[in-house]
């Protein structure tokens, strides 16, 4: 689906869908190196034109640079956030979870501190942080579609972990065909609040903290999106872009 440029800005949040087209209309263009003219839009707003004088044109390819000399368009600033939910604790690192299901492209990453920790296979994945110093200090994929002993397994984790240790986790393609009331117990114990037994080929995805009540975790589940949830820079967030569809060239005999 196309979409308008000035559209496309104003949702990733860089301004008014005005302030955005002002910012386009100021932009420059060059021609093999030297300066023609500013970009023009039609009444539409769908297109954008460029009057080019045939002198700064040559044989071969031409090389076109679109610039501007506009001022940047005033967004309004993000803050990042280390606050992890409701469970009073401050992130001492950027954690970023992504939980894909079957149906949402079954992948999975988990952030910790700029880094990837986990492989993108499926079932639910479980990474431990230490509180105070970002350290990363275990790792753990337990199968539940395959094998519901996954779930004790689950379970002996997160009962292992020490009272207030960060707990980032995701599900990845299918979790619940095996999945027991054991490893949900477990996932409780950490802040967690969604059941994934009755969600067949959901992502799940959360940040939370052991010994938190169920409800104060981050934690977003989804069937056909993968499922996000950060403290502090998010690596994982969609991100905006555009393309030229095409590029016209009329010429006046």
């Amino acid at each position: 689906m196309e979409e308008r440029l000035q559209k496309i800005m104003a949702k990733a949040g860089l301004g008014s869908r005005r302030a955005c087209e002002e910012f386009i209309i100021a932009s420059r263009v060059r021609v093999n190196g030297q300066l023609v003219a500013g970009i023009q839009m039609s009444d539409e707003g769908e297109d954008y034109h460029v009057m080019i004088p045939v002198s700064v044109l040559r044989d071969g390819l031409a090389q076109f640079t679109f610039m501007t000399n506009a001022p940047p368009i005033a967004a309004t600033p993000q803050l990042d956030n280390y606050a992890i939910g409701d469970t009073g604790v401050i992130s001492p690192v950027d954690i970023s979870a992504t939980g894909a299901g079957f149906d949402a492209g079954r992948f999975g990453e988990i952030w910790v501190a700029g880094k990837n920790r986990i492989e993108s296979k499926r079932g639910y994945h479980l990474v431990a942080v230490n509180p105070r110093t970002g350290a990363v200090e275990r790792v753990g994929l337990f199968d539940t579609f395959a094998n519901a002993n996954e779930s004790t397994r689950l379970a002996q984790f997160v009962e292992a972990l020490p009272p207030g240790e960060i707990v980032a986790g995701v599900a990845i393609d299918e979790v619940s065909s095996s999945l027991q009331p054991s490893a949900i117990n477990g996932l409780n114990s950490i802040g967690v609040e969604g059941d994934l037994r009755f969600q067949f080929r959901a992502g799940h995805a959360f940040i939370g903290v052991k010994g938190a009540l169920p409800g104060q975790a981050l934690e977003r589940m989804e069937g056909r999106l993968p499922a996000n949830v950060a403290v502090g820079k998010n690596v994982a967030s969609s991100r905006a872009a555009f393309a030229l569809m095409r590029i016209e060239m009329e010429g006046n005999q």
